[in-house]
This record gives structure tokens, C-alpha cells and sequence, in this order.
């Protein structure tokens, strides 16, 4: 037979006659589940419950030892519910314990107890409680209903409630223990119900970060007391998704209902929630007890001896709501006092004291009070705001780098002389390296700061050393070299400005040269040194000199040319003037003596006129010299 998922399906129509109201802004509204829970492998008192008649399953919580809660829809015999109040036979139900369905152990249900006043329409008093036919398996604890005296109240918003529960998963899956945490968001106890979804005495939650599904019914949601976990809440009925909000029965209002079904003969060591519930009349730590167990280091549920009251193990807490006596433990039954809670916090800027209920307190001091801490290094003390703040600390530096300066908390400032040779400094990077000497700080060498370089600006500060400054581009400069001719500085170099130093003098006879200190140089090549001559002969070097050592005779033999020599083109001859006299009674013409000369009688002597008086003579007179040095 398949197994169905008890889960009551809600939504704000059908609550809508229910509640009287169909506003559900009051709820957060998220998309996520219980679904989102963890395997539960601490809650063993929470069981599944198989309905056979109808093949349904649903949650349970074992809260004694024999006695299982569950929600009322979980033993209908019309898992639709369109009949209700017809729970199925104790026969019909089984309880299985263990975190998983397939392996669970199982046990029969002898009496099945419905609320008498169910109602499947309007989703009110959701409870049944399963009497067991045999104990439970050895090992599972039951966890107590919360008695109303411990009743939830709105207050109690924000509350972390615990639920556990086989239902289905956001996988769809159904049969593993799962349990998950969420906060109590609404407390409804209105007899009309509450913000068109919760009906009277129920207690509702968002289903984010996660929460009850379908299978989940019946199952418990769990809620802390003192640290003693009760059952606060039965799965009743959410929306169809399991992702906007559940809501569970309300179990402090149901306390005459669960313990007029567990009676009140249950015997020592059966789990209780009242005093009523119990043949001894005692309810003591969840158990019924022998008697109150009135010591303080005494406990009526310990593992080897429940139901009765037995002394605490060393060491057990056993509080006496006063903090400043320290923390109280038992001792061989009884409760001793622990160390007194010492509240010196160790300032003299705050009043120390002891509140039993929170513990120590320190209170400030008044602002400007005095608080000498006896360290006279720091300077003078006072409070403000609860501290001790130091005004102005004591200043020990002598200027000397020649002392080792301290501050003593009693003596105040020493001044300790260091050793001759140790290293100072008077904060001048300029005089040098310092050292002591006889407790006074010695310069050393001044700082050399020129870097010869003529385009910077050197100096020298006292807190950084040496400092070079680019001087102005183009300014003129020398860089020691006469062979580049004109220098200029740019960006701190100097530089050539044009061509370098010309030192050719064109003389064959010098071997040119530049030096950068003396500048040019041009030295005489060895005498006899060929150094040309041209076309008119040769020439030699004598003492750096290019002289002749032999001509060449350009003379053509001709009275009407002047003859010469051009290195370059050789011999020249230049024809002479038209009538130049180159004879006796002849003169040039077109540069060669062939013309006569008019009117001359030649008497040997050159060429005279008829009347004896002849211009040859004057002209040959000057010509002679002239001829004689063409002929030298």
C-alpha cells in the first residue's frame, strides 16, 4: 500500500469563514521549506506514525514513558476529511522509533484519544494522544509537553522554536528524521482567530529559512525553558507549497486534555511536566520524583537513579543568582561558595563594585582627578572619561649626540656619556662625519660637493648633503677640451655648440694636429720632404717651408712675349704691345718682331730720324734694362 503524507492544506479563501478575516500582511511570505532541514539524530522521542487504515504517514512526539502526542487530523479515517471526527482504531496505528522509516522499531498503540471538540472545518484543537502497548526501546528519553505554566504568550516572538519530522523534503522525499530551526512570528489565542490565517490556539511561523511539510503533521515544535526542551507546538496545517507559513497547536492550552489522558499514577521516574501527573506528587527535573529535592545539589534525573533524589557530582553548578561571590558548585552534596569575583580593574580613574545581578561594575572617576601612576617620565596624570591620560611626557633629549638619554620612572631624565670615537651627529651633513670626543660631538671633514662638472651649481644643506643645480641652457661653458671648439651647458652637461677647432693652415710642410689643452698644433714634416712645385719644377720642405729646388725655362726666344711660369697651367707667354721697339729698326706686331720701324736709318746703334734726331735712342735706352733681366 502507498504511504501518504499527512499535511492540511490551507490557503486565505478557505480560512477566510474560519478566521473572519482574509489578511495575511501581518506574515512575511518566503519560497523556502523544512525542506531545508538537517537529519535529526538528537531527538529520539520524536516518532513516526503509520496510519494502516488509510496508509498515511504523520509525526508524533513521545512526552511519556507510553504515551505518544500527535495532531487529531493524523487519525482520521478519511484522509480527505470530508467526514470528520472518525479517528481510525487504536489497532490502525503504529509508532516507529529511529531516524529513518525503513529501519525504524516499531511499536502498537493500546488507546487512541482524539479532541473531542476537532474541528476539521475551522482547523481548531488539533490533538490526539496514542497510549503505547509496550515500552519504547531502551535508550529514548521522552521530551515533556510545556505545562501552562510555562504557557507561550507574545512575548515570545522571535523565539527560536525547533520542528522535527518525517514529511516531505524539497526533493519530495518522505521517511528520514529532519529537524530545523525558525523563529515564532505570531500568537494566536483570539477565539475568532487571528490575520485571516491562524486559528485560535495555534502558534505560526514563515516557512524561511525552512519548516514543516507534508508528513510533518503531528510533529513537534520544540521551545526552550530554563534550558529544559518541551514540546511548545503539534504540526497542524500550512499553505500547499510549504513556502509561506505553517501554523501548529498550541499545547499549554490542551494541559487538562493531556493530563486527563496520562493520569496521575504515572510512577518514579516517568516523565512529567506537572506534580499532579505523578503517584509521589513530586515533578522534578521532567521526572516524577520521590520527593521536591529541595538542596540545590540535588538532582531527581540523573542517568543511574531517576526518580529519585541523589546528590549532584562534584563540581556540578549550583548557582545563587549572587555574581560577586563567584561561581558556587556542589561539593560532596552540599553547594560551596566559589572564589569572590574580584572587580579591580586596576585603574585609579574608576569606582569598583560588585552588582549580584550583573556582576562587576566600574563607575569613571571625575574628569581632572588625579591619577599618579609614580612614572614621572610620562608626566602628570589625570582622569578622563574613566582613563588615566598623561599630560606631557618628560622630554630628555640634551641636543648632545654625544650622551645616551634616558628617562628614569623615579630620577627622571640620565644623560650617560658616550665613548671617544662613537659616532654622532650635530644634524650638519655639511661639516662631514662626526665623532665623539670627551662628550662632545666632533666635526669631521667637510662635504666636497664639487662634481667638476660646469654646467651644476653646487652646494651643500645642512640636512640633505649636496645639492646640484642644473645652471641655465646655453649659458657658455668649458669642458677642458680646446678641440670642440665652443661648449654650451644643456640640462647640466656641456656640450660642443658647432663644428670643432679648424687647425689646417695649408702648408704641405706642417703635420696638423689638435691638443685639448694647447689647442692646435701645427709641427714642421722632415726637411727635404717632397711638397710639390707643380708644372713650373719641384719644391722641398726647409723648416716647415715649401721652397723651390728647380725651374723650369719658359723662354721662347721671343722679344714680343713676356714669359712666365703658373704651377697649375705651366709656362705663360704673353704677347707685348703693338710698336714695341724688339730690334734695330723693327717692333712687335701681333707678338712677334717683325715690323719695321718708319723712318729708321739703322747705324748700328738702333734707329734714328732724318734730321739726326732719333727716338730709338731714348727707347732702347729704356728698353735695355728690361731685355737684360728677360735674359738674366
Amino acid at each position: 500500500m502507498s504511504r501518504k503524507a499527512f499535511w492540511i492544506v490551507t490557503g486565505g479563501l478557505l480560512l477566510a469563514p474560519a478566521c473572519g478575516v482574509n489578511d495575511m500582511s501581518e506574515f512575511r511570505h518566503f519560497g523556502q521549506r523544512i525542506i531545508n532541514g538537517s537529519v535529526d539524530n538528537t531527538n529520539n522521542a520524536v516518532v513516526v506514525l503509520y496510519n494502516t487504515a488509510v496508509g498515511a504517514l504523520c509525526t508524533g512526539t513521545l512526552i511519556t514513558n507510553d504515551v505518544v502526542m500527535t495532531a487529531a487530523h493524523c487519525v482520521e479515517s478519511d484522509p480527505y476529511m470530508n467526514n470528520c471526527n472518525r479517528p481510525v482504531s487504536a489497532s490502525s496505528m503504529r509508532v516507529g522509533f529511529g531516524v529513518y522509516e525503513s529501519s525504524a522499531t516499531w511499536r502498537n498503540v493500546s488507546e487512541l484519544r482524539q479532541h473531542p471538540n476537532w474541528d476539521c472545518n475551522n482547523l481548531v484543537n488539533d490533538i490526539t494522544m496514542l497510549r503505547l502497548s509496550s515500552a519504547p526501546p531502551s535508550g529514548v528519553t521522552p521530551i515533556p509537553y510545556l505545562p501552562s505554566t510555562l504557557e507561550v504568550t507574545s512575548d515570545d516572538v522571535g523565539t527560536q522554536l525547533e520542528f522535527s519530522g518525517y514529511g516531505q523534503t524539497e526533493s519530495g522525499s518522505t521517511g528520514t528524521r529532519l529537524h530545523v530551526s525558525n523563529a515564532l512570528d505570531l500568537v494566536c489565542i483570539s477565539a475568532s482567530g487571528c490575520s485571516g490565517y491562524a486559528s485560535r490556539n495555534t502558534i505560526c511561523y514563515d516557512e524561511n529559512p525552512g519548516g514543516p511539510c507534508s508528513g510533518d503533521s503531528g510533529g513537534p515544535a520544540f521551545i526552550l525553558r530554563s534550558g529544559t526542551k518541551y514540546v511548545a507546538g503539534i504540526t497542524s496545517y500550512g499553505d500547499q507549497n510549504c513556502s509561506q507559513f505553517g501554523c501548529s497547536t498550541k499545547v499549554d492550552a490542551f494541559e487538562d486534555f493531556i493530563t486527563d489522558f496520562i493520569g496521575t499514577s504515572l510512577p518514579l521516574g516517568s516523565t512529567c511536566s506537572a506534580g499532579t501527573q505523578c503517584q509521589s506528587g513530586f515533578c522534578v527535573d521532567s521526572v516524577c520524583c520521590e520527593n521536591s529535592c529541595a538542596s540545590a545539589c540535588q538532582s531527581c534525573n540523573l542517568a543511574s537513579s531517576r526518580g529519585y533524589c541523589r546528590a549532584d557530582p562534584d563540581n556540578t553548578p549550583c548557582p545563587d543568582s549572587n555574581l560577586c561571590n563567584g561561581t558556587e558548585v556542589c561539593r560532596s552534596g552540599s553547594c560551596t561558595a566559589g572564589t569572590a569575583l574580584n572587580c579591580d580593574d586596576g585603574s585609579l580613574c574608576t569606582t569598583d563594585a560588585c552588582n549580584p545581578s550583573t556582576g562587576c561594575t566600574h563607575a569613571p572617576a571625575n574628569n581632572g582627578a588625579s591619577c599618579d601612576d609614580r612614572n614621572v617620565c610620562n608626566g602628570q596624570e589625570t582622569c578622563q572619561n574613566g582613563a588615566c591620560l598623561s599630560q606631557n611626557p618628560l622630554n630628555c633629549d640634551d641636543g648632545n649626540g654625544c650622551t645616551a638619554d634616558v628617562c628614569d620612572s623615579i630620577n627622571g631624565c640620565l644623560h650617560t656619556q658616550l665613548p671617544d670615537g662613537a659616532w654622532c651627529s650635530d644634524n650638519n651633513a655639511c661639516n662631514g662625519l662626526e665623532t665623539c670626543r670627551g662628550g662632545a660631538c666632533q666635526p669631521g671633514n667637510p662635504l666636497d660637493c664639487n662634481d667638476f662638472n660646469p654646467c651644476t651649481l653646487d652646494t651643500c644643506n645642512p640636512g640633505s648633503g649636496c645639492v646640484r643645480q642644473n645652471i641655465a641652457n646655453g649659458s657658455p661653458c668649458d669642458d677642458g677640451n680646446l678641440c670642440n671648439g665652443a661648449d654650451a651647458c644643456q640640462n647640466g652637461t656641456c656640450l660642443p655648440t658647432g663644428a670643432g677647432l679648424a687647425c689646417d693652415d695649408h702648408n704641405p710642410c706642417t703635420t696638423d694636429s689638435c691638443d685639448p689643452v694647447l689647442g692646435c698644433r701645427n709641427a714642421p714634416v722632415a726637411d727635404g720632404t717632397n711638397c710639390g712645385g707643380g708644372l713650373c719644377g719641384t719644391a722641398v720642405c726647409q723648416g716647415g717651408a715649401c721652397v723651390p729646388s728647380g725651374t723650369v725655362n719658359c723662354d721662347d726666344d721671343n722679344a714680343c712675349t713676356i714669359d712666365s711660369c703658373a704651377t697649375d697651367v705651366g709656362c705663360l707667354h704673353m704677347p707685348r704691345p703693338d710698336g714695341y721697339e724688339c730690334g734695330d729698326c723693327v717692333m712687335c706686331q701681333a707678338g712677334t718682331c717683325s715690323a719695321e720701324v718708319p723712318d729708321c736709318k739703322s747705324d748700328g746703334c738702333g734707329c734714328g730720324t732724318a734730321d739726326g734726331a732719333g727716338t730709338g735712342g731714348l727707347a732702347m735706352l729704356l728698353l735695355a734694362p728690361f731685355l737684360r733681366r728677360k735674359r738674366s
